[in-house]
């Protein structure tokens, strides 16, 4: 065997006395870093499981606001959907411009009248005039009458000759009356609000 000098010896001894106190050390240093690490990752993993519960109460109050909006559609059959006056009325003169030729009658003259709010509704009105049959009348004030979304006649004159044959031609003016929800105004902050309040 192999002689060491004395200092050789103390040195091996010290490298001995260290390779334990080393993986002491290790032994307590490594479990501590997992245990900082898993502490980080746990806290991450927390805050993103909070991101994703926000998300989902969000996400419930935006599915409960559109099945409120829906319920509110399909309650609201009778009205018009006019984002905008002007919008509602070309969409209702060109409504009534249809039913005028469907029922047999010339067409003159077409005129969107200014919308009157009331409350949260808005009547829309068009005024017609045109030459039709009194048959042909009758069937337009009965699609007026049953048509969906809710129209009124408001005011009907009607000229002719003799008004009891079905074959003369009357000078007719009508005015009809539609519903729609006033539109939202735009707050300055971006957010929307009913012009009622």
């Amino acid at each position: 065997m192999l002689a060491l000098s004395p200092a050789m010896n103390r040195w091996l001894a010290v490298l001995l006395l260290l390779v334990p106190l080393a993986g002491l050390a290790a032994l307590v240093i490594v479990p501590a870093r997992l245990t900082e690490r898993q502490a980080t990752e746990r806290d991450a993993l927390e805050a993103h499981i909070a991101r994703l519960e926000q998300r989902i109460v969000t996400r419930e109050q935006v599915l409960a606001e559109l099945r409120q909006l829906e319920r509110q559609t399909e309650g609201d059959q009778r009205l018009l959907r006019a984002e905008t006056p002007s919008v509602g009325g070309a969409a209702l003169a060109g409504l009534l411009t249809e039913f005028f030729e469907r029922s047999g009658g010339r067409l003159d003259r077409t005129q969107v009248l200014e919308p009157v709010v009331e409350d949260l509704v808005m009547r829309i009105g068009v005024q017609l005039r045109g030459t039709m049959e009194i048959g042909g009348l009758r069937s337009l004030l009965h699609r007026i009458e049953t048509h969906e979304p809710l129209l009124t006649v408001e005011r009907i004159a009607v000229q002719g000759l003799d008004l009891g044959s079905p074959e003369v031609l009357v000078d007719t003016e009508l005015t009809v009356v539609g519903y729609a929800r006033v539109p939202q105004v735009e707050k300055s902050d971006g957010t929307s609000n009913d012009r009622a309040g």
